[in-house]
């Protein structure tokens, strides 16, 4: 089984705890030897990634590096939700064999009707609401969605510790 392992190019430190745990898991996942069974590679749409990996990296940017910046920029947020945006990513998809796509950023699904897995960290929008980055621009209510819905469509679900398992 191929499985690839979605790369947040926009992903950067100032995002926070987040970001290191994010960014030691795309290392550690790069370095692991995995059984002959299992093939990882990593996938994203920017070919310039910050990162230098040893596995493969598919780029499935399609038609998008054709258009000006902030077009990109404004598709890419709601690409998951046009079907016709996500055909051609379909398609690199099953040209290079990938099966699964494992997003480690909690929240976050890029691709449409295509199987995948998640990481999940934690439920701090609900134990620390009176944080900023929780209570601002419509983090919460994505977040809800995501927690009663979105994730429940994810083949398997990845938690950080036993008490985030519980939680």
């Amino acid at each position: 089984m191929k499985i690839g392992v979605w790369i947040l190019s926009e992903y950067s430190p100032s995002t926070g705890g987040g970001f290191s745990l994010y960014d030691k898991m795309i290392e550690l996942i790069d370095q692991y030897p995995f059984s002959s069974e299992v093939e990882v590679c990593f996938v994203g749409h920017n070919p310039g990634t910050k990162y230098r990996f040893k596995k493969e990296y598919v780029c499935i940017d399609s038609f998008r590096h054709f258009l000006p910046f902030q077009l990109r920029k404004y598709i890419s947020r709601f690409s998951h939700k046009i079907n016709f945006l996500t055909r051609p990513e379909h398609r690199i998809l099953r040209k290079n064999s990938i099966e699964l796509i494992y997003y480690p950023v909690q929240g976050f699904r890029k691709i449409n009707n295509f199987p995948f897995a998640v990481a999940n960290w934690d439920l701090g929008h609900k134990s620390s609401f009176a944080f900023p980055e929780f209570a601002m621009n419509k983090t919460f209510e994505y977040r809800e969605k995501w927690y009663s819905k979105d994730i429940f469509k994810a083949l398997m679900v990845f938690a950080e510790s036993v008490s985030g398992k519980e939680e």
